[in-house]
Parts: C-alpha cells; structure tokens; sequence
C-alpha cells in the first residue's frame, strides 16, 4: 500500500455562500412534493374513474354481444369483469378484488 506524503504548509480559510444553492434545492423540493402529490390525486381520479358501476358493465356487455369486439371483453377484463357464454346467453361477473359497483 502506498504511504501518503502530506505536508503542512498552512491554513486556508475558505468563505462560501451556499444560500442560493441551498435555496435552489428548497425549490426542487417544493416541486418534487407539488408532484408526487399530483401523481397521488391523478391515480386517486384513475382509480375511480376505472370503477364502473352495474349499470355501465350491462350496457358494455349489450354493445359486446352486438359486436363480439375483443376491445370491449380486454376492457371490462382490466376492469375485473369477466365474460362468459352460457346456455342462456353472456354472463358476467366481478372477479374477486375487482372494481366495485
């Protein structure tokens, strides 16, 4: 390992003005908080808006039948419906954990 060779020749005296730095950070701060709480209310918007209500479900089923189109069965899927074919016709039903009515 090699030996450090230090020598002494004095004292240095450094005077710095860090407030506009320190202010600076403040602000990124202030906006990094101003952020995280608008994601926090723009996930708590999503969350409700997803929520579809009975209602919704039967009038997006109606349009299901009518169409047979996957956008509308992978849609109430992420919405945790499920679509099935029975004898009597389509049946659905909320998969545990899903979005409530």
């Amino acid at each position: 390992m090699a030996e450090s060779k230090r020598e002494s020749i004095g004292k240095i005296k450094i005077d710095l003005d860090v407030s506009d730095a320190i202010t600076g950070l403040k602000a990124v701060q202030r906006e990094a908080k101003a952020a995280t709480k608008a994601l926090a209310e723009l996930e708590r918007v999503r969350d409700r808006r997803d929520c579809l209500n009975d209602e919704q479900v039967d009038d997006l089923v109606g349009e299901y039948i009518k169409s047979r189109s996957p956008w509308i069965q992978d849609f109430l899927n992420k919405n945790g419906i499920r679509i099935s074919e029975v004898e009597e016709g389509i049946r659905w039903v909320r998969k545990r954990g899903g979005a409530p009515s």
